[in-house]
């Protein structure tokens, strides 16, 4: 099982949007998995939507979790690549996913039967 644990690194802002302030507009982030002590990072930029005045957040009572939920949000289906792109670079530091050569480029007298 993969423990996952996002890092939020940036939060680009403008001073004021729609009659709101300090509005995110985009998120740098690093999405890190680890299993068994072995881990891989992937870090990303995203821009998020404009903010609806209903639902907006000021900034001082963001939480992480906040931020999280909008890149997840943002990401969409993305985010399932992301994890497994994390997952097969951790495989392949543990030696569990190895590459072998092309089977088309091998002689044939030398491939294995």
């Amino acid at each position: 099982m993969i423990d996952y644990s996002w890092e939020i690194r940036t939060l680009d802002t403008i001073p004021d949007k729609d009659g709101l302030s300090r509005v995110i507009i985009g998120v740098q982030w690093s999405l890190k998995g680890e299993i068994d002590g072995v881990n891989h990072s992937v870090e990303g930029y995203d821009y998020l939507n404009s903010p609806d005045s209903n639902s907006f957040v000021a900034y001082k009572e963001l939480t992480e979790e906040n931020v999280i939920s909008w890149i997840e949000t943002t990401l969409g289906t993305k985010l399932n690549d992301i994890k497994r792109n994390i997952e097969i670079d951790i495989l392949r530091k543990q030696g569990k996913i190895v590459n072998l050569p092309k089977p088309w480029l091998l002689d044939p007298d030398l491939a294995p039967s």
